[in-house]
């Protein structure tokens, strides 16, 4: 008889111990394709020699990441610097994006820059939030490219980056 409560004791121990097991993040996966957007500006302001634009921006993307953002709800800041170089600040939101084959909404922070005297813009992105079969998603990585001529016209982008769902 003792013999199985120590049998049955020791079972219950492991099965707590493997219940308690922390929960681990898939691995990270390759993310890259294409963003495309079209801005209109939404407001200007100046401080000093520097210019503020408030744009309101629909963007396209195209490969891991998939879909369209919802402009009603985008917000992003360009600034036009006293040194020639350019930044750019937004968080774009998607009603129903696809990651790696699963459907659900997003939120990316996007922040890049054009260096004075350059061509091609440089910049990084990262997911703040989802939900829908997108719960748990996170990911970062970079963007470039050589951009809108300016407003009202498209722009094109490429990005790449990780990422990866959590348990």
């Amino acid at each position: 008889m003792l013999k199985r409560v120590t049998a049955a004791l020791c079972v219950m121990a492991g099965s707590l111990m493997v219940a308690q097991a922390p929960a681990q993040a898939g691995p990270p996966t390759d993310a890259a394709g294409d963003w495309g957007y079209i801005t209109a500006v939404a407001g200007v302001r100046e401080a000093g020699c520097n210019t503020f634009l408030t744009a309101i921006e629909s963007d396209e993307f195209s490969g891991t990441i998939s879909g369209e953002s919802n402009p009603d709800l985008n917000t992003s800041e360009v600034v036009l610097h006293c040194n020639g170089s350019v930044s750019f600040h937004g968080r774009l939101y998607f009603d129903e994006v696809t990651v790696g084959g699963r459907t659900g909404s997003m939120v990316m922070l996007t922040q890049g820059r054009l260096a004075a005297g350059e061509l091609e813009w440089t910049g990084q992105w990262t997911i703040l939030s989802a939900s829908g079969e997108l719960d748990g998603l996170h990911g970062n990585g970079s963007w470039w490219g050589p951009g809108a001529g300016g407003p009202g016209l498209p722009g094109e982008l490429e990005y790449d980056g990780k990422v990866h769902f959590s348990p």
